[in-house]
This record gives structure tokens, C-alpha cells and sequence, in this order.
């Protein structure tokens, strides 16, 4: 295996032209654009667009919302100085974000309290990070051929935007993205994966071309999504992981500046914000109870609803797909015991574990058997998978969830949703791919019959 992992601009066959690369980023910015855009029946629970002034007027009356305009009002031009050396612009909230200050305080200047022009912003620069997540899944998988890989891209988008957000006290049923533009203090977090994806991008560039000018770029645009917010420093360990991708190799030099950038900006945060709120440990139940949240939400909702069911219907689902997979010989008998195997297993365990087979048609339940099959679907993929990608993209999302192990809310959840929608795209891929390896372990004699008589055979 090459130290390289093959990219856009060391492969010479079946490479996409840069137009076409251009053309699939515009496609995938409209497709976000217009999913965060429109609220979608069924999935938000709001109908209508992004600039309702019913859903305005909802989300203008948010505690933070008010607060955050309440101090962007008494600001003067001294407070940009001051916010580089204490709290942010919300003063009653102890973080440390010089840059989210300035954009707001800019943001009010320009148009007061017509909040729909914040959405705005957070609408387009949404579009950018797409556009950014786009071209860094299609660089890490343009080794697989450009119809591939662009498919794969354009899957991470799509998903990015239609993943769930939680439910909560206070917390508008929606998908992540769709509650994350109406509410526009999460600016910090859209303009800090913006900058995030940027750095991963130009590290990227370096690797590939050995451009120290790329690697001062990665840096720069590391630091200045640090100033945004404090998310940022998942970076210190998915930089590193992402130059093992590409090298297979302990990335050093790598590792060593952004985490010493990120403890420069800690000491820096600590010093000028000593009362900063930092992350605090409660126990080690509280936080395998936050590891299985952010893992499926909804599916740890269904269980603490008591569908206790669920769990060994999803597995048992799972295990008849493989053992149909390995060992059914045509198409037909496939779909056969696949669909009786699959009934019969879920009735059985509805009416073992639940106490009634019918708890099968009861839509909760069925919804909270498909996240289980999904759920253990793609962690079966992910472990017989042989490739660096999908673990590199499972330690990217590990990694972007340590900054939040002790928070909980819907805006947190954005940038976990793109990286989830790497790592799920190329899962999708892994899946199908695995599915032919099982069908090519038939028995030779199979492959005969599927062929037909030979020449000798034939009259």
C-alpha cells in the first residue's frame, strides 16, 4: 500500500476536470441551500420556509436571542477590543469568542432587529460548508474513480441535511440544519465548521502538493475557527488523523502545531476569561449515557420508552440479511427468505419481549426497529471493512464529539451532522461493496449455473 493514498492531484486516469468538480460543488450547494431553505413535512415540524414570519417571530422571543441583542445594542467600537480580552458579546454567558462577537456586532449595526437577515447569513455560509464537505469527502475518495466519488459527496451532503435533530424540552422537532438557520446565535457554530472544513481542506492541499504555504493556511484558518468558538479544537485530533489517512504514518509535525495552538488559545482563554465555563466530568454513567445520545437520539428515546423489543429484532434483522447474503443462490429465493425471515423474526420478538406481535404495526416501534437495523447495519460494515477511509471518518466523528460530551442542545449537534455525513456516505458505499463480495463467495458451481451450458453442452 502506497504512503499516498491517491488524490485529485496525483492521479492521472479517470480524473474528474475541474469544471465538472465545479459544477458538482454548485449542485451540492443547492441542494443545501434549498434543504435548509424550505421546511420539509414530515421530518420539521414547522411547514413553510426559513423567512415565515410566523417562524421569526417564534424564534425572536429566544432567551439568548434576546440577551445577545440586548448587549450588541450597548456596544461601542471600545467592546471590540475588550471582547479580546474577556467574555464575548453575551456577557452573561463565559466564553471566549472575540470573532462571533465582532460578526454580530457588525450583523446589528447593519440591520438592528430584523433577524431574518441573520438567517440569511447563517443560510449562505451553510451553503459554503457544504459546498467545503463536498469537495473534502470527494478528495478522500477520488482514488475510487470520479462517478464514485462524486456520488459518495453528494451522498454526505444530502445526508448532512436531513439528519434529525433531538428532542428535547423546548426544542422544535426538526432536522439539524433546519433548526440551526432560524436560530442565528448558532453562527458560532456554522462559521466555526466553515473555517474548520477550510483548514482540513488546505491540509489537505499540503499533503497532496508539500506546500508549506498550505500547511500556513490549514494553521491560520485552525486559529481563526478557535476564535469563533471552542468547537474548533476537535481539530487537534482530526488533523493528525487525517494526515495518517493520507500517509499512514504518525503525523508529528501535524499533531504537534495544532496541539500546541490549541493550548496556546486555552492559556490565552484562561487568562483573559478566568470564570470561562469549561467542560466538567459527572460521573461515568452521565457520560456513556451522552455517548449513546449523540450515538442515535431517537433510538435511545424509543428504548427509554420501554421498546425494549427493538434491540434483538434489529440485530436478528441484520443477522438474516448476511446469512441470506452469504448463502441464497438466486434473486428470488434471496428476496423469499429474506422477507419471510425478517417477519417472522420481528413478530416473534414483539411478541416474546414486548408481549404482542401486533407492536410490529405501530409505527414508533417499527421507526425505532429500522434506526436499530441502520444502527447495527453500519456498525457490521464499518467492522468488516478493510478500508482506512471509513475508520479515518469514524475517529473524525469521535473526535468532533469530545468538545460537547458535557453540553446538551440542537445547535451542538451541526457539526457532528456533516462528519456523520461523511462517515455514513462512505458506509452507504462499503455496504453495497460488501454485498457483492458476499454474493462473488458462492460456490463455484453457482457461478456455472448462472452462466448457462457451455459450448460443448449446447446442441
Amino acid at each position: 500500500m502506497s504512503k499516498l493514498e491517491p488524490t485529485t492531484e496525483n492521479r492521472t486516469n479517470d480524473a474528474l476536470p475541474r469544471r465538472w468538480v465545479a459544477v458538482a460543488v454548485g449542485l451540492a450547494v443547492a441542494i443545501s441551500l434549498a434543504a435548509a431553505y424550505y421546511r420539509i413535512p414530515g421530518l420539521d415540524e414547522r411547514p413553510g420556509t426559513l423567512l415565515d414570519a410566523s417562524l421569526q417571530r417564534l424564534y425572536a422571543t429566544n432567551r439568548d436571542i434576546l440577551d445577545i441583542v440586548h448587549y450588541a445594542q450597548k456596544a461601542t467600537r471600545a467592546d471590540l477590543a475588550r471582547w479580546w480580552t474577556g467574555t464575548w458579546i453575551q456577557q452573561n454567558s463565559f466564553y471566549y469568542r472575540p470573532l462571533s462577537s465582532m460578526l454580530i456586532y457588525a450583523e446589528y449595526r447593519l440591520w438592528g432587529r430584523d433577524f431574518a437577515k441573520y438567517c440569511l447569513v447563517s443560510w449562505l455560509v451553510h451553503g459554503l460548508n457544504a459546498g467545503l464537505l463536498f469537495l473534502l469527502v470527494y478528495r478522500l475518495t477520488s482514488h475510487q474513480g470520479w462517478r464514485r466519488s462524486v456520488g459518495i459527496a453528494l451522498l454526505a451532503v444530502v445526508i448532512f441535511n436531513f439528519r434529525r435533530g433531538p428532542v428535547g424540552p423546548g426544542w422544535i422537532p426538526a432536522r439539524v440544519v433546519a433548526g440551526e438557520m432560524p436560530y442565528w446565535p448558532a453562527q458560532t457554530d456554522i462559521f466555526s465548521l466553515w473555517l474548520a472544513l477550510g483548514s482540513l481542506l488546505a491540509l489537505d492541499m499540503h499533503i497532496a502538493r508539500r506546500s508549506k504555504g498550505w500547511f500556513v493556511a490549514a494553521a491560520a484558518l485552525f486559529v481563526a475557527a478557535l476564535l469563533f468558538k471552542e468547537m474548533a479544537l476537535a481539530l487537534v485530533f482530526m488533523a493528525p488523523l487525517l494526515v495518517w489517512y493520507r500517509r499512514r504514518k504518525t503525523p508529528r509535525l501535524v499533531a504537534g502545531v495544532f496541539a500546541g495552538l490549541g493550548v496556546v488559545l486555552l492559556i490565552v482563554r484562561h487568562f483573559a476569561l478566568p470564570m470561562a465555563w469549561n467542560p466538567q466530568f459527572r460521573g461515568l454513567g452521565h457520560l456513556l449515557l451522552k455517548i449513546a445520545w449523540y450515538l442515535d437520539e431517537p433510538l435511545l428515546r424509543y428504548i427509554g420508552a420501554g421498546y425494549y423489543w427493538i434491540v434483538p429484532a434489529g440485530v436478528g434483522v441484520i443477522a438474516i440479511i448476511y446469512l441470506v447474503a452469504r448463502y441464497c443462490r438466486d434473486v428470488v429465493s434471496s428476496m423469499i427468505w429474506t422477507i419471510l425471515g425478517v417477519v417472522l423474526w420481528c413478530l416473534l420478538r414483539a411478541q416474546l419481549v414486548g408481549g404482542n406481535f401486533a407492536l410490529t404495526v405501530i409505527a414508533d416501534q417499527a421507526a425505532g426497529v429500522g434506526l436499530m437495523i441502520l444502527l447495527c447495519g453500519g456498525a457490521v460494515v464499518l467492522f468488516r471493512s478493510h478500508s482506512p477511509l471509513a475508520w479515518s471518518l469514524a475517529g473524525l466523528v469521535a473526535a468532533v464529539h469530545l468538545p460537547i460530551l458535557h453540553v446538551s442542545g440542537p445547535h451542538y449537534l451541526y457539526w457532528p451532522a456533516a462528519f456523520w455525513g461523511a462517515l455514513n456516505a462512505v458506509l452507504a458505499a462499503g455496504a453495497y461493496d460488501q454485498w457483492c463480495a458476499l454474493r462473488a463467495t458462492l460456490p463455484t458451481e453457482l457461478a456455472k449455473e448462472e452462466e448457462g451450458p457451455g459450448p460443448e453442452n449446447k446442441a
